[in-house]
């Protein structure tokens, strides 16, 4: 996990995951699920100040979801969601 800014867990997920991260800067970053389709389904705000976020999942679809976090370079992943 060294060097990686971002970290989703668990992963494949049911009801929810854990959003950790760590040096993002100053602004607010927009942590962004997409589906399949490209659909923006889910979108959080990572304020700075605090290292870990808990994002409700569990309503969403089965399937392979991809996320990114807004105005960071390579921070992106593929998450699974399994009921």
């Amino acid at each position: 996990m060294e060097g990686r800014l971002v970290w989703v867990y668990p992963n494949p997920a049911n009801s929810a995951v854990t959003i950790e991260y760590q040096d993002i800067g100053r602004l607010n970053q927009q942590f962004l699920l997409f589906n399949t389709l490209g659909q923006v389904v889910r979108s959080v705000t990572l304020p700075p100040g605090q290292t870990r976020l808990q994002l409700s999942v569990g309503e969403l679809p089965e399937g392979v979801y991809w996320y990114v976090v807004s105005g960071q370079e390579n921070v992106s992943g593929k998450l699974f969601i399994k009921h």
